[in-house]
């Protein structure tokens, strides 16, 4: 699978993410909506957006090694980043990363997590499915899921 160079001036990265800029007035035309970028722009590209009373939606993201990912776990997320991807695109190992508490982190309010990388951590195979979902191997198409293009940790405390 043969990724585009990222689309915004000056960066050198590998276009992984398919973003949707809209902005006020949006024109059901308007083709120049849509950049293929590296996760790095579409999440500074997104921010900007916003600031500007926009929205960027991640529309695709193409699945490379370093890629930050986010497993999903009940209420909880894990962050992740991925290793290994197949040759068709469509079956990926993802590890864990390493993370704790951070200045600032309010185990009840506001979370703050320190992540890093984890040489030992645990590894799983996720399938992309016909239903558009990456979903851990061997699990139904409702099993569990994983969210690729970033890294986050989160704690329901209520269990």
């Amino acid at each position: 699978m043969s990724l585009q160079k990222c689309q915004t001036e000056g960066c050198d990265g590998q276009g992984c993410v398919t973003l949707e800029i809209i902005q006020a007035p949006l024109y059901e035309a308007d083709a120049n909506r849509f950049k293929v970028v590296c996760c790095e722009c579409a999440t500074s590209i997104s921010d900007e957006v916003q600031k500007e009373h926009g929205l960027a939606k991640w529309r695709e993201v193409v699945p490379v090694v370093g890629l930050p990912a986010t497993i999903g776990s009940g209420s909880d997320s894990y962050p992740a980043k991925v290793t290994e991807v197949s040759a068709s695109g469509k079956r990926i190992k993802v590890q864990r990363l390493c993370y704790h508490a951070g200045e600032g982190h309010d185990y009840f309010g506001t979370q703050v997590w320190v992540v890093t990388d984890e040489p030992e951590g645990d590894e799983r195979v996720y399938t992309l499915r016909k239903n558009g979902r990456w979903i851990q191997q061997g699990d139904s198409i409702n099993g569990q899921g994983i969210g690729l293009g970033f890294a986050r940790a989160h704690q329901n405390p209520s269990f």
